[in-house]
């Protein structure tokens, strides 16, 4: 499909999925209405002008907390609602800050020198769908964590998506104007919102849903290259901000954008593993970019993400590569990843965090080369050897930090060990759910999937089965992130 053919598709999804949303907010208030009904009726209870503002907040596109108060029936409750809504979208936001961004960028270095997460908070207060699709995430890790599953969180969590994705919508809708420097903030928000809504499908198991946002976001932002996606700076500031205001303001955008495009580059590259295609990004040129630093955003350097970019692209490949070709530019990357793990090894204490993240990438991408070239009948030994490298990897990290977002080397390496290196991962897995809730994000999928391989294995001990056969049977096609 062609990039336009994949934003075609992500706005049939959207509009299939808002008039779906909008079913089940009708079908929760009409619940309500009946249990009202049968209920006698109270003094300035006020039910019914809040069932006109949740119906009013899903059918209309994305409004502010005040817009909600303007509609059919003004009434001396709106003020409170107003205020009350207000005060739960700030909660929301910080509940997003304090627990979730955490969660999701655990390796996250962050920089006071150039405003620390300042670019989080400006892009997060504007009202966008990236406000909303924000509300979404973090209504649903409520949900979710603390076990919220009233009518009446269920419909905030339905209308917050619904704006999410009606709002994308819209934007989407933009065309080719949407690269033009005096557009640059509407991009990051595109970006940042098809993050946020990807995001979003990982909280509920991370299966199947998140390919069509991570398809047209994709298409959007691989139109860019390094050269020209530095954003407009104090020039295109209007004259009346001061000027230190306005260098602020241009390294906001600028963090905002690098963060965004690696989470892009992220999604992306990982992707490609259950997926079985190449990724859709120019990740080389991306990642030979000075100003993209994955391991300062999620811990692996950028070598070992270009790797795995390029055995993505190979084992894509496979249909129309000699057996020579193919075998040649795995032996290249597995060249590399030797070579950059022994420069690992070689550095001296104190460690970045970073530093173990890139080692176990490394390590589990060396298991994806053996196991593609076990594929062409080499030797399964070499395969076992290099699971317990991935092992010894995970063993060195340091004490306290989480493991949690590492789910492509648990995958990776897990799905294809043996014996005693079953046990391992399956105890690391077990760990990692009892650290937080199991429900959230997609430990509880790759489990499944890793128990599935071994089940799968111990009746037949040809061949490798790995996770792309797996995931092909349980049509589960997780983003291993």
């Amino acid at each position: 499909m062609d990039d336009e053919s994949q934003v075609r598709a992500e706005l049939t999804r959207i509009k299939h999925v808002v008039k779906q949303n909008f079913r089940r907010v009708k079908k929760v208030q009409n619940k309500r209405i009946h249990i009202r009904d049968d209920e006698p009726p109270r003094r300035g209870s006020g039910s019914g002008t809040r069932t006109t503002l949740h119906r009013t907040a899903v059918e209309d596109t994305p409004a502010s907390p005040s817009d909600q108060t303007s509609g059919e029936t003004p009434c001396i409750w709106a003020p409170s609602l107003v205020q009350e809504s207000a005060f739960r979208e700030t909660a929301l936001l910080m509940h997003y800050l304090d627990y979730i961004f955490p969660l999701q960028y655990p390796y996250y270095h962050d920089n006071p020198k150039i405003g620390g997460r300042g670019w989080l908070l400006w892009l997060l207060t504007k009202n966008t769908p990236l406000h909303q699709a924000m509300l979404t995430l973090a209504a649903l890790h409520q949900q979710v964590t603390f076990a919220a599953g009233s009518e009446q969180v269920e419909t905030e969590l339905i209308e917050y998506h619904t704006k999410a994705l009606g709002g994308l919508r819209q934007a989407l809708c933009v065309g080719q104007d949407i690269y033009l420097p005096e557009h640059s903030d509407k991009l990051i928000n595109i970006v940042a919102c098809g993050a946020f809504l990807i995001s979003f499908e990982l909280l509920r198991g991370g299966k199947n849903d998140w390919q069509a946002h991570l398809n047209a976001l994709c298409s959007i932002a691989s139109k860019l290259s390094p050269p020209t996606h530095i954003l407009a700076d104090s020039s295109t500031t209007t004259k009346e901000v001061q000027p230190d205001v306005a260098r602020s303001l241009g390294q906001a955008r600028r963090n905002a954008q690098d963060f965004l495009f690696c989470a892009v580059l992220w999604f992306d590259i990982l992707g490609c593993t259950s997926t079985g295609v190449q990724p859709r990004m120019p990740y080389q040129s991306w990642l030979n970019s000075e100003r993209i630093d994955m391991a300062s955003v999620l811990g692996c350097e950028n070598w070992v993400m270009e790797v795995i970019g390029d055995l993505a692209t190979v084992d894509a490949s496979q249909g129309w590569l000699s057996p020579a070709e193919s075998h040649g530019l795995l032996s290249d990357a597995l060249q590399r990843l030797n070579e950059g793990t022994t420069a690992l090894r070689a550095r001296e204490p104190p460690l970045p965090i970073s530093h173990h993240v890139t080692r176990v990438f490394a390590a589990a991408a060396i298991v994806q080369v053996q196991a593609l070239m076990l594929e062409k009948d080499e030797n399964r030994g070499n395969l076992v050897a290099v699971i317990d490298q991935t092992i010894d990897a995970f063993q060195q990290f340091p004490d306290g930090v989480s493991v949690r977002t590492l789910m492509w080397p648990v995958c990776i390496a897990g799905c294809l060990a043996s014996g005693d290196q079953q046990a391992f991962f399956e105890q690391l897995m077990v760990g990692i759910c009892e650290q937080g809730n199991a429900r959230i994000g997609s430990c509880e999928s790759v489990m499944q999937v890793l128990r599935y391989c071994w089940d799968r294995r111990a009746t037949n001990t040809t061949g490798v089965y790995g996770w792309r056969k797996a995931m092909m049977e349980l049509d589960a096609y997780i983003l291993l992130v």
